[in-house]
């Protein structure tokens, strides 16, 4: 596990059960952030600098305690939410100006 936010823990397991993923081709991605922050207006910082990636067919879990952003990132993965910078991509389709197409 590593620690990308305050306090959130991220981690991953592939279909096999190996915790640590090689990296993997693009098409092979579900999910890839690159620098995903989220500020809110009065300045507190919810997510910061999220760089991961999870490839098709793993289980992934947010772990951490109230407040570390976990609620934030997967609102921001599924466009509820915009990030104040960084970005992201789900099923190789940039978030979130391709909300549409990976709805169908």
């Amino acid at each position: 596990m590593s620690q990308v936010s305050a306090g959130l823990e991220v981690t991953a397991a592939s279909p096999r059960g190996s915790t640590t993923a090689p990296p993997v081709a693009t098409a092979e991605v579900a999910v890839a952030t690159h620098g995903l922050s989220k500020r809110f207006r009065g300045g507190q910082l919810a997510v910061d600098g999220l760089d991961m990636v999870v490839p098709r067919g793993s289980v992934y879990g947010f772990l951490g305690p109230n407040g570390s952003g976990k609620t934030t990132t997967i609102r921001m993965l599924l466009g509820l939410v915009y990030p104040t910078s960084g970005s992201h991509e789900l099923l190789a389709t940039a978030m979130p100006s391709g909300a549409a197409r990976v709805a169908r």
